[in-house]
């Protein structure tokens, strides 16, 4: 062998080996007690909203979890409101834009053994239908679903029918299931992997902008096309997107607490939020980090009703993370603003984010004994977006608070 060629060999042999390159590893969103899951829906003739869903008891048996809404609701004259609303059967009210909405409340509680091998997602909520649907998910599909679109390239899938169908089969799916019944009120198809790897999905987790890692999926349920971004993780596969028949949902907001401080047996939706004081784990760090650094923090984890300045109970996390920060710095005082969307008219928006930034101070006045003196308030309406206002996932991130120190 020729000198030249053996020196190069032991030069090469002695050069040290380059580590393989490091693949950057995408959050993970844990399914457990606490994990609050913030949605912008938008349905055909309906328009803009949002749902919250927060798991308040997961096991090794179940996952319960707690829902939330004000669903615009089509007209008092319409006799299946409720059911299509997913409201209470009473007279809705008009919010800013003139329009009527219904407030849903309910519970939904899934097997883990569905959340392994179903094939039915059932996304649709409301008050009369039961708690439980057997052989069935509902906040995403199932880790077989998931592993066939990964290693099979397609997955079968049963989602709800959209109108009058869908409604009456969210209701009697639950209490007289069948397969005539399953085959009226529930489309089904394959979905086929669009692309050979997963693909980067942007949302705000724990406050923090990030990238998640999705499958995104594309085919045909029933008559109708069908679009699917699902979280990459057989433990979680949440349905991040999905676009079916007009009909959309994406996910805007997680939240999870880093150490679940609490268990919980409660027995009814009211009860729900009363364990989860502790469920924001972290968030009073973030918020004192970014007050100290740049003096300003943006919080989308208090919640409003809609076009409205009543803060709902998932809310009490965050002003209790909110309350600790001025606790452990006495001498801070901070400016609570109010920012909205652009949805409704300028003075409307302009009063409404006034209104809330007002209620901010209220909570943590009353319910948290901060001093009035250390809290100022102001309103900016929509004049002040973090995005785009021509996406209801925009003009959901728009809607928010900033505190201010002083």
């Amino acid at each position: 062998m020729p000198k030249s060629i053996i020196t190069t060999i032991l030069i090469a042999a002695l050069m040290p080996i380059a580590a393989p390159a490091q693949v950057p590893s995408s959050p993970r969103v844990p399914l457990r007690t606490g994990l609050t899951i913030v949605t912008a829906l938008n349905q055909p003739e309906q328009g803009d909203y949002e749902s919250i869903k927060r798991f308040v008891d997961v096991n090794d048996k179940t996952a319960r979890l707690r829902y939330s809404a004000e669903v615009p609701d089509s007209g008092d004259d319409n006799p299946f409101a409720g059911l299509l609303g997913g409201g209470r059967q009473t007279k809705p009210s008009p919010d800013l834009t003139g329009r009527k909405t219904r407030t849903v409340n309910t519970m939904r509680t899934v097997n883990r053994v569905d959340l392994e091998n179903a094939t039915d997602y059932r996304w649709n909520y409301n008050e009369q239908q039961p708690e439980a649907f057997a052989g069935s998910t509902a906040v995403g599909v199932s880790r077989k679903v998931l592993n066939a679109l990964k290693t099979k390239g397609e997955a079968d899938l049963r989602v709800p029918e959209g109108g009058i169908a869908g409604a009456l089969g969210s209701l009697l799916g639950g209490l007289f299931s069948s397969p005539e019944v399953d085959s009226a009120t529930m489309r089904q198809g394959t979905l086929k992997r669009v692309e050979g790897k997963p693909v980067p999905f942007k949302v705000i987790l724990n406050d923090e902008p990030v990238e998640l890692m999705a499958i995104h999926a594309r085919g045909q349920l029933g008559e109708d096309p069908a679009e699917f971004w699902i979280l990459d993780d057989g433990d979680n596969p949440l349905a991040l997107k999905w676009e079916v028949a007009g009909a959309r949902l994406q996910v805007i907001r997680l939240s999870y607490p880093e150490n679940v401080l609490f268990t919980t047996k409660e027995a009814g939706p009211a009860a729900a939020a009363a364990p989860a004081v502790n469920a924001a784990a972290g968030t009073a760090k973030r918020i004192e980090e970014d007050l100290a650094k740049d003096g300003r923090s943006i919080i989308y984890g208090i919640y409003f009703d809609f076009a409205s300045d009543r803060i709902k109970e998932e809310s009490e996390p965050v002003l209790s993370e909110i309350a600790q920060v001025l606790r452990t710095n006495p001498t801070w005082n901070l400016n609570v603003e109010g920012h909205t969307d652009s949805i409704g008219s300028d003075a409307d928006n302009l009063d409404l984010s006034r209104r809330r930034s007002a209620a901010v101070k209220q909570a943590l006045t009353a319910r948290y004994k901060i001093e009035l003196k250390r809290l100022q308030t102001s309103g900016y309406g929509e004049s002040r977006p973090k995005d785009r206002n021509d996406t209801m996932e925009g003009r959901a991130r728009n809607r928010r608070v900033e505190l201010v120190k002083g």
